[in-house]
């Protein structure tokens, strides 16, 4: 297996939309800004009609900044979950469900290849398994090339995704790996007998408060939660054996949970190559035969529909939110946190 280390990390720069998009870009802004502010003081409802002025002007949008692409490019960065409050990456996370309308952009512009660039601890199975299936399916329907590129950490659920790659490239010190899933819970009961604290369940099944935190789990609950870890584990494991090309066994063998090094990582057929972000797309541009003028897009970015629903649905909300109603909506929130299985 050939090893290579290239230059520090760096992220491959994509050309700057000209002069003429970004006065499209800015132009379609104001006009959905306009609108939205009418809409709010005139107290006119959004239409219901899909076939809105406002959808016609994304329509437009969408056809006036068409162009073809030859790589998309994909950043998963953060705790991986199927919605958070932050777009991509950031604070809030990665969104899966962003990821996946990305990669489903990237197949509709007719995108040759895909670097997903990962530098996440992981996160939620369901939203790590969602974005791992849509890179399949794009590889499967388009016979698209996908190279993932870890940064500074890409395990669990990151090395889920990275998994559907065709090529996978890490850093000699990035922290891949920890491949399997976990679910844990916070025992209050013994701090609640101290404060005289009670909470009084009233449930439609014996197991609709399993892990709760304000009594012992039971021996069969213990059961019923391996169970499904068991279930899930098995998951990721065939997904590691498909994409890596190893025997189940083997990587069962390496997946009791623990982190690699990118060294250790090539050592064990976890990865491909060692390199920065920037040898992962060379590697891209030679699986999918373009050179240096080669069209490179970011779908990390908000697309134009995205920019317009944010400017509108936060212009048509009302300003004169209590702090009162914020809190509360805050506390509901927080009661309703479901089990979660992690990757």
């Amino acid at each position: 297996m050939e090893s290579q280390t290239d230059q520090p990390l760096s992220s491959p720069s994509t050309p700057p939309a000209n002069r003429q998009e970004k006065t499209i870009v800015i132009a379609l802004i104001l006009l959905c800004l306009i609108t939205a502010v009418g809409n709010w003081v005139m107290g006119v409802r959004k239409p219901a009609s899909p076939s809105s002025s406002s959808n016609a002007g994304k329509e437009l949008a969408e056809s006036l900044l068409a162009e073809h692409v030859d790589i998309g490019i994909l950043a998963v960065e953060g705790t991986i979950m199927y919605q958070t409050d932050s777009g991509f990456g950031g604070g809030g996370g990665a969104s899966g469900e962003k990821l996946v309308a990305a990669i489903r952009q990237a197949e509709k512009d007719g995108v040759k290849g895909l670097l997903v660039k990962i530098n996440s601890p992981g996160g939620t199975a369901a939203a790590s398994q969602a974005v791992y299936q849509q890179l399949q399916a794009i590889k499967a329907s388009s016979k698209v090339k996908v190279v993932a590129a870890m940064g500074d950490v890409a395990a669990s659920g990151g090395y889920y995704i990275a998994s559907a790659a065709d090529q996978i490239v890490a850093n000699p010190a990035t922290l891949t790996g920890s491949i399997g899933v976990i679910a844990q819970f916070t025992k209050l009961q013994g701090l609640y007998d101290k404060l005289g604290l009670a909470t009084t369940v009233i449930k439609s099944g014996k197991h609709k408060d399993i892990g709760s935190p304000f009594r012992p789990t039971t021996p069969e609950e213990t059961r019923i939660l391996q169970a499904m870890i068991d279930d899930t584990y098995s998951d990721f494991v065939k997904a590691v054996a498909q994409g890596r090309k190893l025997p189940e066994a083997r990587v069962r063998e390496l997946a009791d949970g623990r982190i690699y090094t990118g060294n250790q990582a090539l050592k064990h057929k976890l990865v491909d190559r060692l390199g920065d972000y920037q040898f992962a797309l060379e590697q891209l541009k030679k699986m999918i035969q373009v050179g240096k003028d080669a069209k490179v897009k970011d779908y990390s970015k908000p697309s134009i529909n995205e920019w317009l629903d944010m400017f509108s649905t936060r212009m048509q909300r009302s300003p004169f939110v209590s702090i009162e109603q914020a809190g509360l909506a805050h506390l509901q929130h927080l009661n309703k946190v479901p089990l979660m299985l992690y990757y």
